[in-house]
């Protein structure tokens, strides 16, 4: 139970606190933006020293230009196609839980697909997995699956969907999208368990999936919002470091509270930005490079956008892609189509509920009766 009166001294003190990080972040940013602006004279010294930075052993994770088009300039929006098919899936779980009555964990992927241009209505599903037997369960003998692994499997069945519903349902006349809110790498924790053949497998069948996608090609991209990713940060600061044992890989502290995405919200509204990657810092197990961009959707709403280089390779993608964002988000300030697949997706506690009265019931009829622990049995107790 929150004792809110306890805290009443404290939360005027968080305000305040906010109050002067938003005014020195308004300062810092606005130095970021100036230095920003002259990225574009400083190219031919960037490129050594990226070179520099490759042969040395910085562990640098920043960003890099991929177009001809200065760090600082903006892109309008591109004028909408008359057709385009869209695709969106999400997905969410229930974490397996050794206090309750049974052990399982579950995954269920939404999706949706949308056609632009044509009268009809969008194809809607919602795909839930159970996974009970021991060896979905347990990673070792006597080591239950981590929530890490979990979301791994979550991530790879979205694109594995993307790709089956992609190939499946796409159309000859009109470009076709395929959208993740997510990052386009499969994140797998830097720790010694995940070295482990589950990872491995999961890494390859992610790669695969993306194949498919390539191959058929499919405009393929995952939109972040309120990112938290510093890689043009770290541009800047490459720029500004005097000699290469200068770079850090901790940033400033006045730019250390800054996220790109901040960098970039004085966009105009609709406008991106233009496009980068990270040359140093890609996935190694990932085929291909990841490259991005920041897009004003509307308002002061700023998502980082990642596309494999395949898709930086297809003509107009990257403006279909530009456009269809802005025209899904026009509704909701955020783009339609995830937030729909967010919908279908998401697994609600009265539906883990009756999901484990189900259950129940079940085992009743095999002449089983269980309990969740007496720990849990004390938290519900107390919770009602």
């Amino acid at each position: 139970m929150l004792d809110l009166s306890k805290l009443v001294r404290e939360i005027p003190q968080l305000a305040r606190s906010y109050r002067q990080e938003h005014i020195a972040k308004k300062d810092a940013l606005q130095v970021a933006r100036e230095k920003l602006g002259e990225l574009e004279g400083l190219m031919p010294l960037l490129t050594q020293r990226l070179a520099q930075v490759a042969q040395s052993k910085i562990n640098w994770q920043g960003a890099f230009i991929a177009s001809e088009v200065p760090a600082h300039q903006t892109i309008p929006p591109p004028d909408l196609p008359a057709r385009y098919d869209l695709l969106a899936v999400d997905g969410s779980q229930i974490y397996p839980n050794r206090h309750s009555p049974i052990l399982y964990y579950l995954l269920n992927i939404g999706s949706i697909f949308y056609q632009h241009g044509v009268n009809i209505a969008p194809q809607v599903e919602s795909q839930p997995q159970i996974f009970f037997h021991a060896n979905d369960l347990y990673t070792d003998p006597d080591r239950l699956i981590d929530t890490a692994l979990v979301n791994a499997k979550r991530d790879v069945a979205e694109i594995q969907t993307l790709a089956e519903k992609a190939c499946q349902y796409r159309t000859p006349q009109a470009p076709c999208i395929a959208l993740l809110d997510n990052s386009l790498k499969l994140f797998i924790p830097t720790s010694q368990n995940t070295h482990t053949n589950a990872w491995q497998l999961l890494s390859e069948a992610y790669n695969t999936a993306k194949q498919t996608l390539q191959a058929n090609d499919i405009i393929l991209a995952g939109v972040i919002d309120r990112s938290q990713a510093q890689a043009v940060l770290r541009l800047l600061q490459l720029a500004q470091a005097a000699q290469l044992d200068e770079i850090s890989l901790k940033l400033p502290d006045s730019w250390a509270v800054l996220t790109d995405a901040e960098l970039f919200g004085n966009l105009p509204e609709h406008h991106r930005s233009t496009l980068f990657t990270t040359p140093l810092a890609n996935d190694p197990a990932s085929l291909q490079n990841t490259y991005f961009f920041y897009l004003n959707i509307g308002g002061k709403d700023i998502v980082r956008v990642e596309v494999p280089e395949w898709v930086t390779a297809l003509p107009e993608a990257i403006n279909t892609l530009h456009a269809s964002l802005i025209h899904q988000a026009r509704v909701g300030g955020f783009p339609y189509a995830l937030t729909r697949a967010h919908e279908l997706a998401v697994v609600s506690q009265a539906d883990k509920a009756e999901l484990e009265a189900f259950f129940s019931g079940e085992l009743l009829k095999q002449d089983l009766f269980v309990l969740p622990s007496a720990k849990q049995i004390g938290k519900n107790q107390v919770s009602r």
